[in-house]
């Protein structure tokens, strides 16, 4: 299995700076790994690049407003760089019984003039993306300990170790090399390579390619058939 060494070494292989079979210096090794740590941070930040949804349970107080998730907070776990879906659950009558919550803009909870209404069931939420904790403001305010379900998306894992394991989905290692090498040209005064270059701009939408969730159309009820329930866009009705 690949390991962070082996894609600086064949990073540096691809630019000419090391000759096949050489091995990066620890200097080079140490410049290597920061790089791609940073890559990866940059690449967090694009939702295509994202592979996996994360879903964890955040655990309600009663009258207790606004929680923080994030490491050290009331959810403890990876800070989110995007919070997807959010449910509401109460599983005293059935285990799987969820209630979706409806993620609000700010300007729509700033306004909201009845804040402290207090409920058992959660029906808005605003997201402030805090740094380095998210907080989550609900609404009603819960009056139970019930639970609340979480989607996110969380950064892409970074490295401290040069030999780690590495476990990544189909195409990753081949975009992570040659967007890799890209990266760390500049500091070794190699010219750019044109196909270097387009194998990592191709390696890396495909990954997006992958990952792109399909969109679904909606129609507001007011438009759909009395009888039918459907919308037809060819007539109108």
């Amino acid at each position: 299995m690949a390991t962070p060494r082996d894609l600086i070494n064949n990073a540096l292989e691809l630019i000419g700076v090391l000759a096949p079979g050489e091995t990066a210096t620890a200097d080079q090794a140490t410049s290597g790994l920061r790089a791609l740590n940073r890559m990866l941070e940059s690449w967090s930040t694009e939702n295509l690049m994202i592979y996996s949804e994360v879903t964890e349970d955040l655990t309600l107080v009663a009258s207790q407003r606004v929680y923080t998730m994030g490491s050290g907070g009331d959810l403890n776990t990876t800070r989110p760089i995007e919070i997807l879906n959010m449910t509401w659950k109460d599983e005293t009558p059935n285990p799987d019984y969820e209630l979706p919550i409806e993620i609000v803009p700010q300007a729509q909870y700033k306004y909201e003039p009845t804040k402290g209404t207090t409920s058992n069931i959660i029906t808005k939420a605003y997201v402030n993306y805090g740094y380095p904790l998210v907080s989550i403001s609900f609404y009603p305010v819960p009056d139970e300990a019930n639970k609340v379900s979480i989607t996110s998306n969380k950064p892409l894992t970074t490295y401290t170790s040069l030999s780690t394991t590495l476990s990544l989905p189909e195409g990753w290692l081949e975009a992570l090399e040659y967007n890799l090498a890209l990266r760390v040209r500049p500091s070794y005064g190699v010219p750019l390579d044109p196909a270097i270059q387009q194998i990592a701009v191709e390696s890396k939408g495909n990954i997006k390619r992958q990952n792109k969730k399909p969109m679904k159309l909606k129609s507001e009820v007011s438009l759909l058939h009395r009888s039918t329930g459907l919308f037809d866009w060819r007539t109108g009705e």
